[in-house]
Parts: C-alpha cells; sequence; structure tokens
C-alpha cells in the first residue's frame, strides 16, 4: 500500500488490519483464520485454518494447515496439505517431527540385525548379512539411505508387488561398505537415486 503499512489478509472477522501482532502474512492470496494464533506466512495462495498455533510457511505457495494443528513448519515447498501436528517440510519433503518442544529428524538409526524400514526413518546403518524390508510405496515419497558397514552382503526388500528400480524381483544387494538411497514414487516403486 501506499503508506508501507502491512494489512493482514486475515477472513472471519471484522478485526481491523495491524490489530494482531501474533500474525504475520507477507504475498498474495493468503488466508489466515482469525482464531489462528503465532502463524508467520511467506508466499501466495496459503491456508491456515481455524484454531490453528505455531504454524510457520516459509517461501511456499499452495501449502493448507488445517484447522486445529499445533505445530507446523513449510519450507520452500508447494502444494503441501497439513492434517497432523508436530510435522515440518522442508522442499516437500517430510524432514522432521517436532515433540516434546524439540525437534526429533528422521535420520540415522544403526541395526545389528533384520530390520523393518518404516517410513519415519532415513537413513540406515546396517551389519553386513541381514535384510532389511522397505515400507510400502503407496501414499509417500520418502527417501532412505541404507549403508552397510561391515560383515558381508545386505539384502534390502520391497513388501508385495513393490518394485525397485521396476525391477518385479523388489530386492537389492547391498556390498559390504557401499550404500544405496532409494525413494517411494508414492505408488508402487523405488527409485535408486
Amino acid at each position: 500500500m501506499a503508506d508501507n503499512t502491512d494489512y493482514l489478509p486475515l477472513f472471519g472477522s471484522t478485526l481491523q488490519p495491524n490489530e494482531r501482532t501474533d500474525v504475520i502474512i507477507r504475498g498474495s492470496n493468503n488466508a489466515v483464520a482469525i482464531s489462528a494464533k503465532s502463524v508467520f506466512v511467506s508466499g501466495d495462495l496459503n491456508y491456515v485454518g481455524d484454531d490453528c498455533a505455531n504454524v510457520t510457511i516459509l517461501n511456499s505457495s499452495g501449502c493448507v494447515v488445517s484447522s486445529g494443528i499445533v505445530g507446523a513448519t513449510i519450507i520452500n515447498s508447494s502444494g503441501i496439505v497439513i492434517e497432523d501436528p508436530d510435522l515440518v517440510y522442508i522442499n516437500n519433503i517430510l524432514y522432521s517431527t517436532i515433540t516434546g518442544g524439540g525437534v526429533t529428524y528422521f535420520g540415522y538409526r544403526k541395526v545389528t540385525s533384520n530390520s523393518t524400514i518404516t517410513t519415519s526413518d532415513g537413513t540406515i546403518e546396517a551389519r553386513g548379512g541381514t535384510d532389511h524390508d522397505l515400507p510400502v510405496c503407496l501414499g509417500h515419497n520418502k527417501m532412505f539411505n541404507i549403508k552397510n558397514y561391515t560383515g558381508g552382503n545386505i539384502n534390502v526388500n520391497t513388501f508385495g508387488s513393490d518394485t525397485i528400480d521396476n525391477d518385479p524381483s523388489g530386492s537389492l544387494i547391498v556390498a559390504d561398505g557401499d550404500s544405496v538411497t532409494v525413494q517411494s514414487d508414492g505408488i508402487s516403486n523405488y527409485l535408486i537415486l
């Protein structure tokens, strides 16, 4: 505006612009429910629902934080819809959950026996001679790093009819000292990156 005042495009009330100090909005066509608290939005076409709190949307567009969510961070992403509390997305990838006032990053887990990899995992460091089952591809685009740290080959297997690089065997071998990174296509295939 001509007077260099930031106006809050809030809706659902007759609240006057700049009456709220706990909501900051930069960009265009963003909507933040009047009952939302402690919200920062930078980007375009984002929506924060009723009774949300502690929400940050930075350099993102077309993202939605559903009503009632407490604790959400979206950075450099587009089209993210958050329907669960305490999630962090960066570059359209779910990186962490916020727990107990801190941040728990999906990350490193060292295993010495057979294991089932979950969508909460990120990097698995596995002892040779073991088998590791990937989660079902459907419904997520998670990336997993699997490192063989010692003692022979490890086997990485998919669930059911899921494939790895469209190989119907759904299995791959990681040699001693090697690593592999795979990412789900969200349907039925893991891509080797």
